[in-house]
Order: structure tokens, then sequence, then C-alpha cells
């Protein structure tokens, strides 16, 4: 089964799921923060594209009349946060903190500068000014498109993409900014490396735990303190 709603097209993703395709950005938002009804447990940005995963409990389910039903509830809700009718739950405020170190070898950070007609101080001060958000998530496990980056530093994917990426790369790429958490190969190759992470860090834990790069998670940078440059 397949409705329509305004820009936006609902389907079932197997027995316990449904795919939101052609979802505008603000509502893409607006549905994360949310506050989510009995029916729902998660909520999933597949890609950097407009869509939006949802997965529905089972046991919730079971007890609704009809799957029909269920799916009615859904496109509902989806138009009800649309028109700004559903409420929105209380989040935490905490933004994750990342220490990386700026440059070094197979980096772009000097070719950067250049292109912006800037020094490499002063690009990494304006990649460390900004708050980011999540925005969205893929090409590969891990990656989140980081949202925030200042106009200056707007650049173009590159022209000739890396052959690999390497793990702990913090890049820049079309508006966005975002960190691998593994190698990349092809796609993953074209964003600029402006630094490395040694360790990969971020306030008490590390990079890897995917529970910090959920939809609309804050995010900053940092460079390391004197007293911590030695250790990275």
């Amino acid at each position: 089964m397949a409705r329509r709603l305004p820009e936006m097209r609902v389907t079932w993703f197997g027995d316990e799921a449904v795919l939101v395709e052609g979802v505008p950005h603000d509502l893409r938002h607006a549905l994360v923060v949310a506050k989510r009804p009995g029916w729902l447990r998660e909520i999933v940005c597949v890609g950097s594209e407009a869509m939006l995963y949802l997965q529905v409990s089972p046991r919730i389910r079971e007890d609704l009349f009809c799957r029909e039903t269920l799916y009615a509830m859904i496109c509902a809700w989806l138009n009800d946060t649309k028109q700004g009718k559903t409420v929105t739950a209380m989040r935490s405020a905490k933004t994750h903190v990342c220490t990386v170190r700026y440059g070094g070898a197979d980096t772009d950070l000097d070719e950067v500068a250049q292109r912006v007609g800037l020094s490499a101080p002063d690009v990494i001060a304006l990649h460390v000014k900004p708050t980011y958000i999540v925005d969205a998530a893929g090409f590969v496990p891990g990656f989140a498109y980081l949202k925030g980056l200042l106009q200056t530093l707007h650049l173009p994917r590159k022209a000739v993409p890396r052959a690999q990426v390497f793990s702990g790369a913090v890049a820049i790429a079309a508006g966005y900014t975002g960190i691998y958490l593994q190698p990349a190969r092809g796609g993953g190759g074209l964003w600029e490396c402006l630094s490395i992470l040694r360790p990969l860090h971020c306030g008490s834990g590390t990079l890897n735990l995917p529970r910090f790069w959920n939809l609309a998670t804050a995010w900053c940078f940092a460079q390391p303190t004197r007293s911590k440059v030695g250790r990275l």
C-alpha cells in the first residue's frame, strides 16, 4: 500500500516499518523532535536524501484493529506534525564536543586555505566557530552530515576523488562537514580533509557510538589545549 501526502510518498517497508520519501527539510527535523506516539519506536534518516524511515513497535501494531488502521495513523501524524499540531518533546541541550588536531599528512588544509583566500589558522578558526547539527546520515555506516558550516568554507566536492579517506578524518564539502569513523573509498573521497582525530574522541567517549549521531544532535569542534597536545 502506498499513499501520497503533499510532497511525500508513504509506503510499507517490510512488516514493521514504513518509508517516507520526499520529506521537506524543515519537516524532517520537526518529526525527529516531536513527541513520539505509542506506535513509534524509532526514526532514522536514510542517506543524504529527504527520506525518513519510521520503525513501529510490533506489540503496538498487533493491538491495533488492522495494518490499514496503523497506516492511517502514521499518515495522520505526518500531516499533524507538518501543520505544527504535535507536541515537541523535551530534548537535552547538551552539545557534543570533538577535540581535533588540524592539518597533518594527507590533509587538504593548506589547499582549502588557498582556495578561500585565508590562512590555515583562519580556516581552522572558521571551522571551530559554529555549533553543527546532524542533518542526515550515510553514505557509509557511521557517517553524519553536519549542517552549519560557515559560507566562507562552502566548497564544491573535489574534482579528483581520493582513493581512500582515512578513519578519523574531519572533512568539508558542499556546505557540510563530517567525520569519517572508518576508511572510505569512492564518493567518500570527494571531500576536503581538514584534520585528523588522534585519538577519535568526543567529550567522555569515542566517536564510534552510534547514539551520538541522532538527527538534530548538536556538535562542535575544538582544538586541543596545550596540556593535551602531547597526548594526541
